[in-house]
């Protein structure tokens, strides 16, 4: 509608031909008047009428193309566009990274200024857009597109950080899904606000991110807020023992990690349920990484808050590593069998008494003993070791709960009695063939019933398992008779043999399976299979595998801000009590915390832990098991990419992208091409201007 605006033309059209018709009665007296008279009718004085009718043509002509909003596009659908407009989904980053300040501008304002810059391109009724948040588990701000854009600019205004480590794959595929179902043949466009982690990007699988996204898409990614400030971290907190008892030593430590170009100092604190103890200053040098340990004795059993923390900085998110203590009284020990503990000469018997030889509190270990068909879930909380007593099929849950413990760095014993050993191997090995056995056990030696024995002979004394053993011990050992013992064939490089019997076949065998230890031992302490309960050196022989089979450490990691959470070794629950719950970092309880019974033990359940700190499962004004979570360390590297290397990425998986700043020339988004009126206001006043030298230079 503008454009008839262009009709105006016709005013220096008509001021030319008035102007070429009019006469004029002259009166001239001499002449120099006449020669003037004729001047103004020369050839010369015509072109100029002509080329000052042509500039105030194009100056109209380009006031009015002004006020039309003209755009510019080498893209075809780029142009069409301006017809149909465009569905935007804007990608924000809200993970733990985008918290840092740098150069006294947050990550968060800078975002937000971004964010609006974006929604003011926008046209309200031709364009759709929504937002979707980049965290750990991504979802869209709006359940539809909308063209309301005020809406999106009073939601991306209430925009709160998160502490999670975003998922960028899952946020694009989300986007992805988004533009296909709800841009309604607009224009589809993913606009990426991020404050380009690098850490977090290379996690990125480019190809199947453009996949997800619907053909034709253009992805313009924006430039970081701010450059990339420095940071200093602290991470991967743990203790050893992995089981720590009353009064014990125990090491508390944690790596700390600058990222900066720099000398830095750090002094880090240690804290105990709340109370300061000790203090360390540790000096690290430009990006170095230094492990700082603080040595404390626990007075009391039960579960303790442990926070290492450093001062705060530009990210304080990653400024506190946490760890959840269970003290003990005694280190337990898991036997499982069939038979009787009490009855002399069984295998229970002897290994229960070889656990804990003074049968009291004075022993380290403390014996929890199951049977084959029982739950184990709540007796193996903790356990520094699982000992299998005979080979018979275990129950289906028990099965399952001693295959996660040797999966994810529990240490399991299995001795091998007359019973079906290559089955109870497979299901431990997890091999439905038997075909990854570590060793194939082939038949059962009874060398008892033609009234022989055989003896171990060689040893790997230098192994965990044997070097707690010194010269008289070892000699002890090797005269023990043992009358049953299985021929073992196809031994496996996985499987290394630490003891063997005097006629080469293998004794003792240990193997990992996931990052537990399976130790195998071809024999029975029955007394009627072997002389093994009988002696002393079968007591140091356990406490030397248990100790060896125990993890040295606990802690790291674990759960991270925005991932599910579980919450075992509950105890101490009251049946007719107040329900417990779970109480989060911030003291308040989480409503969608779900409890369960695994076996005979409650576990708690959190759909996902929203932020770092200490989770308790609390009945009444009692704490009944605590559970740290801590903040992905990936989230603490500064290093950022440009937005033309990641808009370069999203090119080589096949992808439309451009960077803002780089690859456009209207605006940020450049929605329906380049505008051209600032140009054409431009050559407007250029035509003016030509037309008033014009005059000027003709008059003179």
């Amino acid at each position: 509608m503008m454009l008839l605006g262009a009709l105006l033309v016709s005013l220096p059209i008509i001021a030319h031909l008035l102007n070429r018709k009019a006469k004029r009665r002259l009166v001239f007296p001499n002449i120099e008047l006449l020669r003037s008279s004729a001047a103004s009718q020369s050839s010369l004085f015509r072109l100029r009428r002509w080329i000052l009718l042509i500039l105030r043509a194009l100056a109209v002509l380009l006031i009015v193309a002004a006020f039309a909003r003209p755009l510019w596009s080498n893209d075809p659908a780029v142009a069409a566009s301006g017809e149909r407009g465009s569905a935007v989904v804007l990608l924000v980053d809200r993970s733990l990274s985008v918290q840092g300040v740098s150069g006294g501008v947050s990550g968060l304002s800078a975002v937000r200024a971004s964010s609006d810059q974006v929604l003011a391109e926008l046209t309200s009724g031709v364009e759709y857009a929504n937002v979707v948040y980049a965290d750990a588990a991504p979802a869209a701000a709006l359940p539809s597109m909308t063209s309301n854009l005020n809406v999106l600019r009073q939601e991306l205004e209430q925009l709160e950080l998160t502490e999670h480590r975003a998922d960028f794959s899952s946020a694009i595929a989300r986007a992805g899904q988004i533009l296909a179902d709800q841009s309604d043949g607009k224009n589809a466009q993913l606009v990426v606000l991020s404050d380009l982690q690098k850490t977090n990007w290379d996690d990125v699988d480019f190809k199947a991110v453009n996949a997800a996204l619907p053909e034709g898409t253009k992805v313009t990614v924006l430039p970081a807020p701010a450059p990339a400030g420095e940071n200093v971290a602290i991470s991967a907190p743990a203790y050893e023992p992995a089981i720590p008892m009353v009064g014990q030593a125990t090491v508390l430590r944690a790596k700390v990690t600058s990222f900066s170009s720099e000398a830095r100092e750090a002094l880090v604190s240690l804290r105990i349920n709340d109370r300061k103890l000790q203090t360390q200053t540790i000096r690290l040098g430009p990006g170095q990484a230094r492990e700082v340990a603080f040595t404390h004795g626990f007075e009391r059993v039960g579960d303790h808050r442990v926070a290492l923390t450093i001062e705060d900085d530009g990210l304080p998110g990653d400024n506190t590593a946490y760890l959840a203590v269970r003290v003990l009284e005694r280190v337990p020990v898991v036997i499982i069998g069939d038979s009787d503990p009490n009855q002399s000469g069984t295998d229970t018997y002897f290994l229960s008494r070889a656990v804990a030889p003074r049968g009291g509190t004075l022993d380290s270990y403390e014996v929890r003993y199951v049977t084959t068909q029982e739950p184990i879930a709540g007796q193996i909380d903790q356990a520094a070791v699982v000992i299998l007593a005979d080979t018979k099929p275990l129950g289906p849950s028990l099965l399952k709960t001693v295959r996660e413990y040797l999966s994810t760095g529990g240490g399991v014993i299995q001795f091998c009695d007359d019973g079906p050993v290559a089955d109870r191997l497979a299901s431990l090995v997890g091999s439905e063939d038997g075909k990854d056995l570590p060793w194939k056990p082939v038949q059962m030696r009874d060398l008892g019933a033609q009234g022989n024995w055989i003896r171990l002979a060689e040893a790997d004394w230098r192994s965990p398992l044997l070097r707690s053993f010194d010269l008289p011990s070892q000699e002890s050992l090797q005269q023990i008779a043992f009358r049953q013992v299985w021929r073992v064939a196809d031994v496996q490089d996985t499987m290394r043999v630490v003891m063997s019997f005097e006629d080469g076949s293998p004794a003792v065998g240990r193997t990992n399976i996931g990052t537990g230890s399976l130790v195998v031992c071809n024999f029975s302490p029955a007394l009627g299979a072997s002389d093994l309960g009988k002696y002393g050196s079968f007591v140091a022989l356990m406490h030397a595998m248990t100790e060896a089979l125990t993890p040295p450490s606990s802690g790291g990691l674990g759960s991270a801000p925005g991932t599910p959470l579980t919450i075992t070794g509950i105890t101490g629950v009251v049946a007719d009590g107040d329900p417990p719950r779970v109480v989060g970092p911030e003291g308040k309880p989480i409503p969608d915390a779900v409890f369960s019974t695994l076996g005979d033990t409650l576990v708690a359940s959190v759909r996902s832990a929203e932020r770092a700190g200490f989770y308790r499962v609390m009945q009444g004004d009692y704490t009944r098991a605590i559970a740290a979570v801590n903040v992905d360390p990936l989230e603490s590297d500064p290093a950022r990419i440009t937005e033309g290397e990641l808009a370069e990425r999203f090119k080589l998986a096949g992808a439309k992208a451009v960077h803002a700043g780089g690859g456009t020339t209207g605006g940020l988004l450049e929605l329906r091409g380049a505008p051209l009126w600032g140009w054409m206001a431009g050559l407007a006043m250029l035509m003016l201007a030509a037309e008033m030298f014009v005059v000027g230079y003709f008059r003179r």
